[in-house]
């Protein structure tokens, strides 16, 4: 089904972008990552593949729906900076990590 508006975004385009952008909240601000089952799988740097996904397939999802995708761009960067931030100050058996940081913002 075409939408009413050439440039109005589908409701499955919008939900997929919504689901993405809570998975990431609660990738980013859940205090004890190791309270979810499976978190604990011995792969290396499975936490900073978390995190390029967690910001990646949000990022993807929401330049296909906005005009102005540099806002997009830097609304991301600036929540790579602020959970990295909240996770050292405010979050239990989390930390800030420089390499998250850095995963957070890499393109795969």
């Amino acid at each position: 089904m075409t939408p009413a508006h050439p440039t109005e975004p589908s409701r499955p385009a919008v939900a997929v972008a919504a689901a993405l952008v809570v998975a990431q909240f609660v990738v980013l601000y859940l205090p004890d990552p190791s309270a979810v089952p499976g978190v604990d799988l011995p792969v290396p740097h499975l936490d900073k593949i978390v995190h390029v996904g967690a910001f990646a397939l949000p990022t993807w999802a929401l330049v296909r729906l906005v005009r102005r995708r540099h806002l997009v761009v830097v609304a991301m960067l600036a929540q790579a900076v602020v959970s990295e931030v909240v996770q050292g100050a405010l979050l239990p058996n989390r930390g800030f990590e420089w390499l998250d940081l850095a995963a957070d913002v890499v393109r795969p």
